[in-house]
């Protein structure tokens, strides 16, 4: 009984400290449906919920050009049906940012970026882990960044400091993608003490029977 206990505890901890794994694809959401969205909007991509804003204009999910894929940009001025115009200011640039924020709290893995042209961006641009309260440089080479399992809990930002870039892909280089925790703290562990007072009634009618 006491095995059953444990590994019944550890099931629950377990459950409740666990992350949901997501790569955010950015240009696979562009693929076929390049378009602008609103502030605030919220998307689901990889089973797990987005709430993208920008500033400089609107976030912006750009499709392939030359056969090369987008990703994740922003827009100036939108059309009446989100496109972006003129069609070439759809990428991160000078004074302009865009915000993803989560339900959660979680971690960054790793990203890859294209530039201007959709090819690998090799350059610089500045990310925020706490929405946009402080800047970090990056340093990205042949498209790729690795965050080290960066902390954010206020969701992430990415700007331009003089190089244009797309966000393609966040969780790229070794496939371990965004890692969010959804089950807040507290909440699990009411939850893991609910289970393991539940097993201890179950045991001492148990020993009852067995009187």
């Amino acid at each position: 009984m006491r095995n059953l206990l444990t590994l019944a505890a550890s099931t629950l901890l377990a459950s409740a400290i666990a992350a949901s794994a997501a790569t955010l694809d950015f240009a696979a959401e562009a693929a076929g449906n390049e378009r602008g969205v609103a502030d605030g909007t919220t998307l689901s991509i990889s089973g797990l919920d987005v709430t993208f804003t920008a500033t400089g204009g609107s976030a912006y999910f750009d499709d392939v050009s030359g056969g090369r894929d987008g990703g994740l940009g922003v827009c100036t001025t939108l059309t009446a049906s989100a496109q972006c115009n003129p069609s070439s200011d759809d990428n991160i640039s000078a004074n302009e940012a865009v915000f993803l924020t989560f339900a959660n709290s979680g971690f960054i893995d790793s990203g890859l970026f294209r530039d201007a042209d959709h090819y690998l961006f090799n350059g610089f641009f500045e990310y925020s882990l706490n929405g946009g309260a402080d800047w970090l440089t990056a340093a990205v080479v042949n498209g790729l960044f690795n965050f080290n399992s960066a902390f954010t809990e206020a969701g992430l930002g990415f700007r331009s400091i003089g190089y244009q870039f797309y966000v393609t892909e966040l969780g790229s280089s070794n496939g371990a993608g965004i890692d969010i925790d959804p089950v807040p703290l507290p909440a699990g562990v009411v939850l893991l003490g609910t289970g393991i007072a539940a097993f201890g009634v179950w045991s001492r009618k148990n020993k009852r029977k067995a009187a």
